[in-house]
Parts: structure tokens; sequence; C-alpha cells
């Protein structure tokens, strides 16, 4: 029988931090990993730690000259360095799941949520669930989705799959592969449909946080627009509204005509009245209805572009507001670089408002603008929306030399070219900014009218900006939005720029060029490669 030696338990112990090694890094990956750790991932760490502990103890009270053999301090130095680097990696995953930070590189910043999209989720305060009934879910969605759920952990999603949930196919009204749908209390409301026509497009965020807007609101808003004087129809024709209505309805307002000849007054569920480009002056009767309906607490939005009179200076009056009747131009030719003549305005200075908070130096398009005026009025608050720049003026008659003002009837920029304004029921408004832009030739200040909640008023020296010709360049949809939710708003509504949907990129090929395309790829280049290797290996021979 074999009599038992130091070293003979010595030649079958030393090995053992190979196994605990392989047990520690699967269970700490693991771990690391999924975010979970059950008793599985566990037991794997566990043993690995304690055979670890085997082989040390074997090594220290077996082996005397354990830190003399080579081989053990070749092992103890692997044991010391995988160590080190599982503790360095754990460390590193840790911070990432406590400090996560992404960069996002792709052209239409896809990944990155819009700041319109981060301050309706964070805002959220009842649960809502999104529900995607779909058999094979699509990690972009699933991202995205991921996306919402970290600003907030008051939406969550899950996907389903309709064949083996008929309860919920039911209860949702499913009717195809691919729907979507966003749930808050007793509300349900169809987000999109994934599937269309065979092709499967990408969960859109612009879709999804409309609909989380329409769930937040008891009832959709009220908005009127104006009829009766040549304003922009409500049509899909190249000067109409009807980009401006879509997005409006996305946003969960209803949207009606509104003919005061007609009505005589306007409906008091109104939240918003919108005067859209008039070509004909309005009634006495009308400009006292909208005179009215402010005076008790109505928002008005007003888009008039210059040569019209629209006939709203008494209206405007009490509000010390203005509509200049000269042309604004741009003096530096800027606008000839995207094809624009010289009467587009390419606007990017904006004012400390809600409106226009997030839109920094992007561009906002007006062609043919007129200036707006503001004077200091008591309990109304005028803050510049868009501002025209030093190299802009406004003429009172366009000649060949646009560069040549006359000082008594041209205005050099700056200028205000759209205002918001404000008026409290009896007492100043707080941390009032006032326009620093007044009239040339100040308004009487009227007496403070009553109301029984603050009126407000958008006022914009044009009205193309928002027709479907203009609506999707650059930042002009989101003025047109974020004035309407503004003024038709009671509380501090999440106002940004619009979630953007991903950019088409999808390369169309004829039949000609998808056979080039296959030969270049197939035969020519793979070809051509082992040619040129022929060649090289005749040559060094």
């Amino acid at each position: 029988m074999a009599r038992f030696s130091p070293d003979f338990a010595w030649r079958y112990l030393k090995h053992l931090y190979l196994p605990g090694l392989a047990l520690l890094v699967a269970g700490l990956g693991a771990g690391l990993a999924t975010g979970q750790w059950p008793l599985l991932y566990q037991g794997i760490l566990g043993a690995g730690l304690a055979l670890l502990l085997v082989w040390l103890l074997a090594a220290i009270l077996i082996s005397p000259n354990f830190s003399a053999r080579r081989s053990a301090r070749v092992g103890a130095n692997v044991t010391v360095t995988t160590l080190a680097a599982l503790v360095i990696v754990a460390a590193v995953n840790l911070l990432a799941l406590r400090y996560a930070y992404t960069v996002d590189l792709t052209e239409n910043q896809r990944f990155t949520l819009s700041p319109q999209t981060q301050t309706l989720v964070t805002q959220l305060e009842k649960p809502v669930k999104i529900w995607i009934f779909d058999s094979q879910p699509s990690e972009g969605d699933r991202a995205l989705l991921q996306n919402y759920q970290r600003l907030n952990g008051q939406l969550t999603y899950e996907f389903v799959d309709p064949d083996q949930n008929p309860a919920l196919v039911q209860r949702f009204g499913v009717k195809a592969q691919g729907e979507v749908f966003a749930e808050s209390g007793e509300k349900k409301q169809q987000v999109q449909t994934l599937i269309n026509f065979q092709q499967r497009e990408p969960l859109s965020e612009s879709k999804l946080t409309n609909t989380l807007e329409k769930l937040r609101r008891d009832r959709p808003l009220q908005a009127y627009f104006l009829q009766g004087h040549g304003e922009a129809p409500l049509s899909t024709a190249k000067e109409g509204l009807s980009e401006a209505v879509g997005a409006l309805e996305n946003k969960g307002f209803k949207i009606n005509p509104l003919n005061l000849v007609e009505t005589r007054a306007i409906p008091p569920e109104t939240n918003v009245v919108i005067v859209a480009g008039p070509q004909r002056p309005l009634l006495p009767a009308e400009v006292q209805s909208l005179q009215t309906y402010s005076n008790q607490g109505g928002s008005v939005l007003v888009m008039v572009s210059p040569e019209v009179d629209p006939g709203l200076d008494p209206f405007l009056k009490p509000w010390g507001a203005r509509l200049d009747p000269r042309i604004a131009v741009d003096l530096s030719g800027a606008g000839a670089v995207v094809g624009l003549g010289p009467a587009a305005l390419l606007v990017n200075r904006y004012g400390e408002h809600l409106i226009t908070q997030d839109f920094a130096q992007g561009l906002t398009i007006l062609p043919l603008s007129r200036p707006v005026a503001t004077t200091p009025v008591p309990n109304v608050q005028a803050v510049t929306l868009l501002e025209a720049s030093e190299k802009m003026a406004a003429k009172r008659e366009l000649t060949e030399d646009l560069a040549a003002l006359d000082p008594k009837q041209d205005l050099q920029g700056p200028f205000d070219l759209a205002v918001a304004l404000e008026r409290a029921s009896s007492t100043p408004l707080a941390n009032p900014t006032p326009s620093p832009h007044s009239s040339p030739s100040p308004l009487p200040s009227p007496s403070p009218l009553s109301s029984p909640k603050p009126a407000k008023l958008v006022l914009i020296g044009n009205s193309l900006f928002a027709s479907n010709e203009w609506f999707n360049e650059q930042l002009n949809g989101d003025l047109f939005l974020n004035s309407v939710q503004w003024l038709a708003s009671d509380d501090r509504e999440p106002l940004s720029i619009r979630p953007k949907d991903p950019a088409n990129r999808r390369l169309n090929l004829t039949p000609l060029q998808a056979s080039l395309l296959g030969w270049l790829s197939w035969v020519i280049i793979p070809l051509g490669g082992l040619i040129l290797a022929v060649s090289a290996w005749w040559r060094r021979r």
C-alpha cells in the first residue's frame, strides 16, 4: 500500500486552481451578463472559490517550498492576475450598470430619444404598458422600449405571441400581426401596425410619444381654425394645412373649422383659436368675438404674412402688439446656399420661452415675413420667439438694390418676427421677460382687462411656414405645434422638438444595377484578387 507523503498529495492538488478559476469565471460571467444571481450561479461561484481555497491551503501546508517552486510561482501569478482582472471587470460592469452612458453616432440620432420624449416619459405619473402583438419580436423595437423604460419605471412593455394568447387578442381587438397598443388604467390606444403590405416597419418613436400624450389627457383638446377670409385651407394642397392638422390630431387635438359669421361666438369648449393667413379683413363683429374670447382667458394663434391687412388692430391693441406692414428680407445671401431668395429668412435666433427652449441653433425657414412689434402693457408679458439678425431688414418697398435702406421708412435688424404674450387677470406675471423690440409708434395703453384665467396670444408675421410645402422643413413644424400646445394647455405641457422617424436609406436598384452588383461581388472582385495573388506568386518564383 502506498504511503501518504506531502509530495504525493501535492502532485494531484497543485492543479486545483485551474477548475477553480474556470468555475469562478463562469459564475461571475453569467451573473454579470444577466444581472441576476440565482442559486445555480451562486453555487458555481462558491465551488470555484472553494477549489481555489483548497489549492491555496495545500500549497501552504503541504508544500514547504511553495515559494521556491517555479510551477507554484507561475500558478500563483496566474491566480492573482486572473482575480485582479475579474475584480476590474466586475467593477467596470457595476459602474456601467449604475451610470449608463451611450453615444449615438447615427445620422438621424436613431437610438437617442428626442427631448420631447424624454420630458414626457419622465413626467408620467400613472403606469403605462406597451403591448406588442408579434410572434417574432424585433431587437430594434426592444431596444427602443428599453430606452423609454430607463427614463421612468412607470412605463413597461411586453411582447405577446397572438397565437399563444387569444384572451389578450380579444381584449385589445387585435386584427393582425404587429399591432401595438398602449394601456393606462381603463384607456387603450393603438400606436401603430408594424407589418404593412407584407413589409415590416420599426416601432416609431414619433407615434409612440404622441400616443403617450393622448393617454395623459382626460379629453381631447379642441382647436378651431378660423375660416371665411381666404385663410389657408385644411386640405392637401401645397398651400394647405393638412400636414399641420394631422400632426395636431396625432397629439390628441380635435380639429374644427370656425366661421364666426355663422356661429357668432366662439364655442365655450375651445382651447385655442388659430387664425392662419387671412387674405381679407375680418368683420368688426368677428374681431369683437375674438376680443370677448380673449378677455375670458382664451388663447389665440395669429399668423399673418405681409401685404395683408387682416383688420385685427382692435384685437391686438389691448395686448400692446402690432403687425408691421413692411417685408422682411435677408441681406446676407444665406438663403441662396439652399436655393432660396432674400425674402425667405433662415432664422436661428430664439427667445427664452417654453415654445423655443430646445431649438438651440436650429433653423426655422420663414418665406415672406413681416416684423411684429410690441409695446409694454400692464399685466402683459411679451417674450420674443423668433428674432431677425443684424443682417436682415424690413423694407417698405422692394427694389433691385435691397441693401439700400431708407432710414425713414425701412427697419434694420434685429427685430421680432414672432412673439408670445400672456396676460394675467389682475397681477403681473412672475419673472417677466419683455420683448427687446418695441413698436416705433407706441400704442395707447388700454385699461387692464380681467379674466378668470391667464389669456395667451402667439403672433407670427408669417403664415406660409406652417403650410404643407414648408411644414416639415427644419423646425417649422415644431414652432407651429409647440405654439398651439402652449396656447391650448392649462399646465406646463412638455414642449420640444418632435421625435424624428428614422431616415429611409433603402437603396432601390434597377435590374441592370442589381445584376452588375452581383457580378462585381461574386465574380469580378474575387477573380481580380485571385489574379493578383497568382501574379505575386509567379514573380517570387
